[in-house]
């Protein structure tokens, strides 16, 4: 392996960025051996902009039906979260914002507070979605960062619903607007 499981290390990011090179070459590659790079670039460009935007409405009502269609309430995750530790102190991150350094307690004390909580050992025993069993946290070791945590039901669902599709509906029409010339094809393009 690599890098401790669940926390990339250098090795792994190179690994990734070198992926990503690769197939970036193979794709213009492919494209050339095909003659799509020889279209007019403005049909081209457009063409794959359209393709790029049904992908985004795709995207967006996805988010939209998980937001009227999920319960929150229900959601079960094991993965690496933020660090557990019984001291926990208000930081302030890359951007200036205030967080809490760890996560300690049932949850979350200020931010993210109506979000997500730890399970309960006593009362929260159902597996999380793969069927893997909860993994409670611990203050040290990988446990402390990879653990079980479970979602809280929505105090204002309508709420957010209302801003979830308010959002769909900014970002379609202005990828619309910058990228696609609203689905239209310029004069000039036969």
């Amino acid at each position: 392996s690599l890098d401790t499981v669940g926390i990339p290390g250098k090795r792994t990011y190179k690994l990734t960025l070198a992926t990503f090179i690769a197939l970036t070459i193979r794709g213009f590659i492919k494209a050339h051996n095909s003659g799509a790079l020889r279209l007019p670039k403005q049909k081209r460009t457009l063409e794959a902009n359209q393709n790029l935007l049904y992908l985004t409405l795709l995207f967006y009502s996805v988010n939209i039906g998980i937001g009227f269609w999920s319960d929150s309430s229900k959601h079960v995750s094991t993965g690496v979260h933020q660090k557990y530790n019984e001291r926990s102190k208000i930081v302030k991150d890359v951007m200036g914002f205030k967080r809490e350094d760890h996560i300690y307690g049932q949850g979350p004390r200020e931010f993210s507070l109506n979000d997500y909580k730890l399970p309960n050992p006593d009362q929260d025993t159902t597996p999380d979605a793969s069927g893997s069993p909860i993994i409670y946290p611990k203050n040290d070791g990988l446990d402390s960062e990879w653990y079980t945590v479970m979602g809280k039901p929505r105090n204002d669902r309508k709420g957010d619903n209302k801003l979830l599709c308010f959002m769909a509906l900014i970002g379609s029409i202005a990828y619309s607007a910058a990228f696609t010339n609203f689905g239209t094809l310029p004069a000039y393009i036969p």
